[in-house]
């Protein structure tokens, strides 16, 4: 329980630093199953596949994992808009 908890903060630290580093970020959900451990590999692919990504330039990606079924994981992109 104590490593998922401090998953989620690396997250939302990365995130934050993130809109630091690359103001006016726009946000997407990808509906594409991901492994949260995987670093977000999976997640950058499935992002920059995403329609969003010819139109804003691809920041980041993470892998937000499904909170009671693992199955439920979702890739979660930063494009700089």
């Amino acid at each position: 329980m104590a490593s998922l908890k401090s998953f989620f903060i690396i997250i939302f630290v990365l995130a934050f630093v993130d809109c630091l580093v690359a103001k006016n970020l726009c946000n997407v959900n990808v509906n594409h199953p991901c492994d949260p451990l995987n670093l977000g590999s999976t997640c950058d692919v499935a992002c920059k596949n995403s329609h969003l990504f010819p139109v804003n330039e691809f920041a980041s990606s993470y892998c937000i994992p499904g909170f009671s079924n693992p199955s439920q994981n979702h890739c979660y992109c930063l494009y700089r808009c």
